[in-house]
């Protein structure tokens, strides 16, 4: 852990929560993984991990996160957030809108956002965020694991995965790995202050403009079945507000669902 420790540079001095400073490594099983079970990793906010390898990458509801062959982005945010607990979920979000103005900047078009976790360039996934939190002591600690398609076609993936998935080689943007993070440190470093000072239904509505996702069809588990409805809202607390055709409301935060569109 020294080794680890004394590695740690310096990024932006003057961030208060995404990317004050930056541990690289090599290779590691996940950044997320690694900081979640490192206490001197987990306790420095601000800290931002990346590897340019990750052997074992994980995904929203445990699945695999394929990381392709073409030295892609995976890095993990360590992030104290000054905002309730309540609206500690949409910190995916406002993840979410730090990629896409991210890559919009760079000269991505047809962008948008896929709640609650997948950023899309023409339809289809280039960026996908995986938050976990942890309390250390008596503060609740965010890990934002963020992991970009760089470089390369969509065939350095997995074949059931060629369709869906794209990076931002294939839409005509050549951008290095550091500087790729350097700009969504950036991107989220603004939406996180904006946040600390009350502003999250503002960004929320900015989230919800670029995701297209209000008045679309959705179908989502609903304990051991499948519920259907419209999207009526996003709420303060990142969940989707479901009005189903019976007119009961629902609030969906998490699980399998199916949208009406990619």
């Amino acid at each position: 852990m020294t080794d680890l420790f004394n590695r740690i540079k310096p990024l932006f001095r003057d961030h208060a929560y995404a990317g004050r400073s930056l541990l690289f490594l090599e290779e590691t099983d996940s950044t997320n993984l690694l900081c979640l079970r490192t206490p001197e990793i987990i306790e420095r906010n601000g800290l931002v991990v990346t590897a340019a390898r990750q052997t074992s990458g994980i995904g929203r509801l445990g699945r695999r996160w394929e990381q392709g062959s073409s030295g892609n982005l995976c890095c993990s945010f360590v992030i104290h957030p000054e905002i309730k607990m309540a609206y500690v979920p949409a910190i995916t979000l406002f993840a979410g809108l730090s990629i896409l103005k991210t890559i919009r900047a760079l000269g991505a078009v047809d962008t948008s956002i896929k709640w609650p976790n997948d950023v899309l360039v023409g339809g289809r996934k280039v960026s996908g965020i995986l938050c976990q939190s942890r309390y250390t002591g008596e503060k609740m600690v965010v890990v934002a694991g963020i992991g970009v398609n760089v470089a390369g076609d969509c065939g350095q993936f997995h074949s059931s995965l060629r369709n869906k998935a794209t990076t931002l080689a294939e839409h005509g943007i050549e951008v290095d790995r550091q500087g790729l993070l350097e700009e969504i440190a950036r991107q989220l470093e603004d939406i996180l202050v904006r946040a600390s000072k009350g502003e999250i239904r503002a960004i929320l509505g900015e989230w919800t403009r670029e995701a297209k996702c209000i008045g679309r069809a959705i179908r989502f588990a609903n304990g051991k079945s499948f519920s259907a409805g419209v999207i009526e809202a996003v709420d303060d607390k990142g969940r989707l507000v479901v009005k189903a055709p019976s007119g009961r409301i629902y609030k969906v935060q998490s699980g399998h669902m199916d949208f009406d569109y990619t």
